[in-house]
């Protein structure tokens, strides 16, 4: 298990990757010819997408989001199938996981829940095979708190994600899960496997470089912004 929290920027490549079958084919670690197994849990009868609900929720009057561009608007929490867990019953595992995470962040809005199959081999920086990516959930939720003096919701990812609460999260969700499904799952504890921690670092670097992309288009932009001010300008006082 590995949670990890992010920016509003950050959210929406992630949410793309998470969600969009074109957007995954760009990723040098997913088989396109395993996508059509990936399931969406999230899928609204508006049929909209983890970009579109979260926005629809930092739009909300009765939402507080400070304006700040480093504030954590989503957190992912990764969860591997375990190695012992029968191939039979993956669906009902994570079931239950997503369950867990649930009800462990009880006022934190579910975005997006995405169960992939398609990202089935890694490689490391020398280009070699360095084996399979088990199935694996993405839980991506909002950190909604309730502020009860101003009785309104805000995004707080510190207070939503305490060192007291994460301290016994490993050991909490193995004696959840086992007592769930009656079976003693070798859960992965402390740290993701080899595999699918280089899977977590290829989606950050995918993420900065989409990151960086988007900076580059919001300068030129400006830039152009700019220019064509000074063009108005010159005109008015020719």
């Amino acid at each position: 298990m590995h949670i990890a929290k992010y920016t509003k920027v950050q959210a929406g490549a992630l949410l793309a990757h998470y969600e969009n079958a074109e957007f995954r084919s760009h990723s040098s670690s997913v088989n396109p010819e395993r996508t059509h197994l990936n399931i969406n849990y999230t899928i609204d009868s508006n049929n909209k997408k983890g970009h579109d609900r979260l926005k629809d929720l930092l739009n909300r009057d009765d939402v507080y989001c400070s304006p700040r561009k480093d504030v954590k608007v989503l957190f992912d929490t990764v969860i591997t199938a375990p190695s012992n867990l029968p191939k039979e019953r993956e669906i009902e595992f994570f079931n239950n996981a997503a369950r867990f995470i649930s009800e462990r962040f009880p006022q934190a809005q579910i975005i997006s829940i995405n169960l992939h199959y398609d990202e089935n081999s890694f490689y490391d920086k020398d280009g070699i095979n360095k084996g399979a990516v088990r199935p694996h959930a993405h839980i991506a939720m909002c950190p909604t708190v309730w502020d009860n003096n101003k009785k309104r919701w805000k995004v707080s990812a510190k207070e939503t994600i305490t060192k007291e609460n994460l301290l016994s999260l490993h050991q909490d969700f193995k004696a959840y899960i086992d007592k769930a499904m009656n079976l003693d799952l070798e859960i992965l504890n402390g740290s993701t496997s080899e595999a699918n921690k280089s899977i977590l670092e290829l989606k950050t670097d995918t993420l900065n470089k989409t990151i960086e992309k988007q900076e580059q288009d919001v300068k030129k932009l400006q830039q152009l912004k700019s220019k064509l001010q000074n063009d108005i300008q010159y005109e008015l006082v020719r």
